[in-house]
């Protein structure tokens, strides 16, 4: 599942999250650290908001009733801004 490889590693990891959301629909910590090596996802999507992207949270429950984060790009006009 992971969009990295050798031929994007020029990418920054906002670039990859943002590739992640359109491609996928969602992207969780968990899903950043294992596809990207990302270990604060939260701190990226706060630097895409800040860059103007719309991006919602959705509060999703485990199996084992743990809560977690899954952050969306709002489709808008397809860049999310």
């Amino acid at each position: 599942m992971a969009l990295w490889n050798k031929d994007s590693g020029n990418m920054t990891q906002n670039e990859m999250i943002l590739e992640h959301m359109r491609l996928y629909g969602g992207i969780t910590s968990m899903d950043a650290f294992r596809s990207y090596q990302i270990t604060r996802l939260s701190g990226r999507i706060h630097e895409l908001r800040q860059q103007g992207y719309k991006i919602t949270t959705h509060k999703e429950k485990a199996r084992n009733g743990a809560l977690y984060a899954v952050y969306r790009l709002d489709k808008g006009d397809g860049n999310g801004k």
